[in-house]
């Protein structure tokens, strides 16, 4: 039975049925709750009526007889209100609330012993209240009633038994309609089910029944597609296979090329392989450098009894160290965000020539080296991501800095097409190899001389620059000689 039942759980449908009930329980739950509070005030208030009327026609007669004095007709209106159904007490009490009159004798001549009942009188078994006698402005005692409540009680306990009974044959008919409801709804996926199952197993001619055009028809529909398109792809996959078979028997050149397309697609492979580990190499090299340099320092910064000079030139190489190992890994996660296609691209209006300035500000330069922005403040505005289109300038200035001679100046300069704005860095370094410029924006590619051989550098930073520009839509390339230096230039479209 324990099986039975977990089976059903775990189905879609006994999942389904499981969420109604809940619903249903808690919503039933709250309604039987919600009734009997109503039914119970409703009770409740018509025995006060009841009580209000008893005690406003003994309070009327009562009031008559105390003002005649009449002693044996006020001893009868208590005796035949004590007739009544429910009336549990009769008292006729003075203004000191001396019991003078009483459906019970021995609290005749004491003083009341019962206060009126409140808000829980339900939880008692009599409910007390107490009406003023008055004439002419003047007060001549009280009357108060006792009325029992095992009678309310009683009808309360009926009510909340027939609310109960009628509430959970209600809830066992959502149920049942809910279960038949929900076997139609899923019927068609069950039938979906088999059909997977034969495609599955090879039967690509089967078809899934569309009974409707909601989401089950529309998945009905996809399935037949897929079986479908599965069927071409059997069909076509077994003549090429014949057709493959055809060919190695024959021994024709059509296999010797697909020979050698495998053996260009091994070979990549290994490149990729080569490229992975050299990558790896890279990375741990590059982050392991900064961060023993920041270490080595804070740990002498620590441990040294140093001068202020001293303390000052070592924060300044871990501060150098942490903003270029900061750089570091924003190169590695701005070329991973490239390559997959999710680089994020803020869009703002850019002014060409402020741009330039940041960029060259982020340099700091000595009085042997520097930056020439020729843009005009009026240049024509673009639009892009103002912080990635400076990330390339510092990415070119970068390199152009580094490969650049001393003492010489690097310009930056701007011009407008029709469409786009062409910015370009020219230096005056050693220039690049005929054979190199077409490798020179790919990532990890460091030429083969000897001022790279001495240089840091991770071989990311141009390879960040063309990816940006392509996000906006632009194009970036090189013109260089060598031995007369080189020019990077990039264009951005003006309206992004």
């Amino acid at each position: 039975m324990n099986t039975y039942f977990s089976k059903i759980v775990h189905t879609y449908k006994g999942k389904w049925l499981l969420a109604i009930f809940s619903i249903c329980f808690l919503m039933f739950f709250l309604l039987i709750f919600d009734r009997v509070v109503i039914t119970r005030q409703f009770l409740f208030q018509r025995e006060i009526q009841r009580v209000n009327h008893v005690g406003s026609l003994l309070m009327n007669f009562i009031g008559d007889n105390m003002l005649q004095r009449d002693t044996n007709d006020i001893k009868m209106i208590i005796r035949k209100s004590m007739e009544q159904p429910d009336i549990a007490l009769v008292s006729v009490l003075d203004t000191n609330k001396i019991v003078r009159y009483s459906s019970r004798e021995e609290m005749i001549g004491k003083p009341n012993p019962y206060i009126d009942s409140g808000i829980d009188a339900l939880n008692t078994d009599i409910y007390y209240k107490t009406f003023c006698i008055t004439y002419e402005n003047n007060y001549l005692g009280f009357v108060q009633v006792g009325y029992s409540l095992a009678k309310v009680r009683q009808n309360l306990s009926a009510a909340f038994f027939r609310i109960l009974i009628i509430e959970i044959l209600l809830f066992c008919a959502i149920l049942f309609f809910a279960w038949r409801i929900t076997e139609s709804l899923l019927r068609p996926l069950s039938e979906m089910k088999d059909v997977s199952n034969k495609i599955a197993g090879g039967d690509f001619s089967i078809r899934a029944k569309v009974t409707s055009r909601d989401g089950i028809g529309e998945l009905a529909l996809a399935l037949n597609n897929m079986a479908r398109q599965l069927g071409d792809l059997s069909e076509n996959m077994n003549n090429k296979i014949n057709q493959a078979t055809q060919d190695l028997k024959s021994g024709n050149e059509q296999l010797r090329k697909k020979t050698v397309e495998l053996e260009e697609s091994n070979r990549k492979l290994l490149e990729l392989d080569t490229l992975k580990s050299d990558f790896v190499s890279l990375v741990s090299h590059e982050l392991k450098t900064p961060l023993t340099l920041i270490i080595g320092f804070a740990k002498t910064l620590l441990t040294l009894d140093l001068t202020e000079e001293q303390k000052e030139k070592y924060l300044n190489i871990i501060e150098a160290e942490g903003k270029r190992l900061a750089h570091l890994i924003e190169n590695y996660l701005d070329i991973t965000a490239i390559e997959a296609g999710t680089l994020s691209l803020v869009k703002g209006t850019v002014a060409m020539h402020d741009l330039v300035r940041d960029a060259a500000d982020y340099f700091k330069m000595g009085p042997d080296r520097r930056i020439d922005n020729r843009v005009s403040r009026e240049f024509a505005l673009v639009k892009g991501d103002g912080e990635r289109l400076k990330r390339v300038l510092i990415n070119v200035l970068e390199n152009a800095l580094r490969y650049g001679p001393q003492r010489e100046t690097v310009v930056i300069s701007a011009r407008e097409d029709t469409d786009s704005v062409v910015i370009s860095v020219v230096d005056k370094g050693p220039g690049i190899k005929k054979e190199d410029q077409g490798k020179i924006f790919d990532k990890f590619f460091r030429g083969a001389d000897a001022i790279t051989e001495r240089t840091k550098g991770s071989g990311l930073g141009l390879a960040i620059a063309k990816g940006i520009v392509k996000a906006h839509g632009g194009s970036m390339w090189v013109e260089s000689e060598l031995g007369k230096g080189s020019t990077f230039s990039f264009s951005v479209p003006k309206n992004g």
